[in-house]
């Protein structure tokens, strides 16, 4: 009895410590987790610090970017209102708002006859249709100056400082009020040397497309606007001979100074004859010959004489005119100053 039980004593003794190192090891995770939990409530707070800081640092940035905003708003409200401005005195085709400035400016009555002036010389969107004085580009077909080619495009130039009916407009500027080069450089904001390029370059595309117009009216049409004090006098007259005289600059050749001389105005000047019908409208333009030849010749070379006449038909002219043996044989003299073709 007393070996049993101390061995039951034994045993509760082993259960006991077993029971107490089991506790001992339930232990052991619980306080580990309770020292971990204070360093990562530190980290979360450090993260939390963080992203507040970087939120405030955001919206301090949104506001300076909005208040930069604001400026450029402000300033682009600025200076659209300058560019509106500086639209409104600049020298250009829209702000000829009546038909006096177009007058003034280019001769045009009014900006339709501008319009369909420009239109009937057909420059292009780009001014590919001119070929432009001292440039290398060359794509203008011949044809284009045909009446039947006016519709076909040619291949697209490279883009240029002004726009076709502002070169038009310079053109027209200078032969209407006689503007310097160095005037209208500052006017179109380009170089002088640009002006005389543009200037130079419709000069002769105006002299080839207006070549193309028939100006040369028909018997009735003369009839129909010949003025009845005229008509009383010289019912027949067809057309007024007279030749014009333009001053030019004084050439470096010798050889054609002397060509271009005029001993009556004593300037060098090229001459052209001009065929005026009697209700004064302009019915025949010459070439241009050079000053020291004889204003006969000039009737002779024109070619006005080979253009379509009627029988009875007369052309008046200055005494100083001797062209009675150019005119047809079949044709007697008319009067004084006159003479039937």
């Amino acid at each position: 009895m007393q070996g049993l039980e101390e061995s039951l004593s034994e045993d509760q003794e082993m259960d006991e410590e077993t029971a107490g190192s089991f506790c001992g090891s339930c232990d052991s995770p619980i306080e580990t987790m309770e020292e971990s939990r204070p360093d990562s409530n530190e980290s979360l707070k450090e993260q939390l610090q963080q992203a507040e800081a970087e939120i405030t640092s955001l919206n301090e940035q949104t506001r300076l970017l909005k208040e930069n905003l604001q400026k450029l708003e402000e300033q682009i409200e600025r200076l659209c209102k300058e560019n509106e401005d500086l639209k409104s005195r600049r020298f250009c085709l829209e702000n000829m708002t009546d038909d006096d400035s177009i007058s003034f400016y280019t001769g045009f009555p009014n900006m339709a006859a501008f319009q369909a002036t420009l239109a009937f010389l057909n420059s292009g969107t780009h001014g590919e249709n001119l070929r432009y004085w001292r440039s290398s580009e060359s794509n203008v077909q011949k044809t284009h100056y045909d009446e039947d080619n006016q519709n076909k495009e040619s291949k697209r130039r490279r883009s240029r400082t002004l726009k076709p009916e502002e070169e038009f407009i310079l053109a027209m500027c200078r032969l209407r009020q006689g503007f310097h080069g160095q005037h209208l450089a500052f006017l179109f904001g380009v170089s002088q040397a640009t002006v005389s390029r543009v200037f130079i370059s419709w000069i002769n595309f105006m002299y080839l497309r207006f070549g193309t117009i028939n100006i040369w009216p028909t018997r009735d049409e003369i009839n129909k606007t010949m003025p009845e004090d005229f008509k009383a006098k010289f019912p027949k007259t067809r057309v007024i001979f007279d030749c014009t005289e333009l001053k030019c600059q004084m050439p470096s050749s010798l050889l054609l100074n002397s060509r271009l001389l005029s001993s009556f105005k004593n300037h060098t000047i090229v001459k052209g004859l001009v065929g005026i019908a009697p209700s004064e409208a302009i019915t025949f333009l010459s070439q241009l010959y050079s000053g020291s030849i004889f204003d006969r010749e000039i009737v002779e070379r024109s070619g006005i004489l080979d253009l379509p006449f009627d029988d009875g038909d007369c052309v008046m002219a200055n005494k100083g005119f001797t062209i009675e043996d150019l005119l047809p044989l079949c044709l007697t003299e008319y009067s004084a100053i006159s003479w039937s073709l």
